[in-house]
């Protein structure tokens, strides 16, 4: 059966449960909604489908669906979208799906989950599943990528800005506007329980490989290596900065000299006064960051990889 449920509560127990993020951007809730429905009417599954209203709400929503024992949560929208849906199913034996329809879907895309919402909920019903890592920041979840300093500082203002252009494209130009402005603060940086101070541009730390549309910022992460990926790039100046903005899209920044990548079980960071860093594209800020990670923490559903 169908249920297209605006602002009505969780009331029985379903096998899949969708959360569409009406601000997403490339296609309508109401669009979404009946593009799920024609697939899945056929099926012999309970299935629900709800709109959030308000930032976070997601979180509640999926955390109530899985008290109610649903067994797939669906995020519907972009990488931030699948944060919430996270951050509300962790902990549960619930497994994540996606249909990616946001701004920047790279955690979709890097488990072969296609944009076109029939195909996505093929492979919904495929059920393919694999078991990933689980990072935590402070008292956030997250599954993808966090970026630190002017990464944090570049997200917030793409977040800010016209959604005319999405994915990479806005991303790079949110990093050109703020090449010109940005001064790194310097941080004190643990990596497994050893320290070292620099004044980094750029820091990210993540289970998946890219960010922002297509950067591939730790090209080589593997998702579930219970390892985290850090990519520290030391400061560069707005020129010298173009070859790392080109390799970031390509994954080529890696041989350039102030370069640096790490890998490490638990990572802290300490700024003298509060740095904006963004966890799968939310914008946070915060003068200690402490991130730790859970192996095979949770279980999504995959396409052919």
């Amino acid at each position: 059966m169908w249920v297209f449920l605006l602002k009505s509560k969780i009331s029985e127990q379903l096998d899949y449960f969708f959360i569409i993020n009406p601000i997403a951007g490339k296609t309508r809730p109401a669009e979404a909604a009946e593009k799920i429905h024609r697939v899945f009417r056929a099926q012999e599954v309970n299935y629900s489908i709800q709109q959030s209203t308000y930032p976070g709400e997601a979180i509640d929503l999926a955390r109530k669906a899985s008290q109610k024992g649903t067994e797939v949560v669906v995020a519907v929208g972009g990488d931030g979208t699948v944060n919430e849906v996270v951050n509300g199913i962790e902990g549960s034996p619930v497994k994540l799906g996606v249909i990616p329809s946001g701004t920047g879907n790279d955690f979709a895309y890097s488990f072969n989950i296609p944009d076109d919402i029939a195909e996505a909920c093929r492979i919904l019903l495929a059920g393919k599943t694999r078991m990933i890592d689980l990072g935590q920041v402070n008292d956030r979840k997250f599954i993808n990528l966090v970026g630190v300093g002017f990464d944090g500082a570049v997200a917030e203002m793409t977040n800010r800005r016209s959604k005319i252009f999405r994915g990479s494209l806005m991303y790079v130009i949110s990093v050109l506007r703020k090449l010109v402005t940005y001064r790194p603060l310097e941080l004190k940086i643990g990596l497994d329980g050893e320290f070292f101070r620099m004044s980094p541009m750029l820091m990210a730390v993540g289970i998946g490989k890219s960010y922002g549309g297509g950067f591939k910022i730790v090209p080589d992460a593997v998702q579930d290596d219970g390892l985290f990926d850090i990519c520290i790039i030391d400061r560069v100046n707005p020129v010298e900065a173009i070859p790392y903005l080109v390799g970031g899209l390509r994954g080529t920044h890696l041989g350039l000299k102030k370069t640096e990548i790490y890998r490490a079980k638990t990572v802290s960071i300490e700024a003298p006064k509060p740095l904006p860093y963004h966890i799968e594209g939310e914008v946070f800020h915060d003068d200690r960051l402490e991130f730790s990670l859970i192996q095979g923490g949770i279980e999504v559903i995959v396409g052919d990889i």
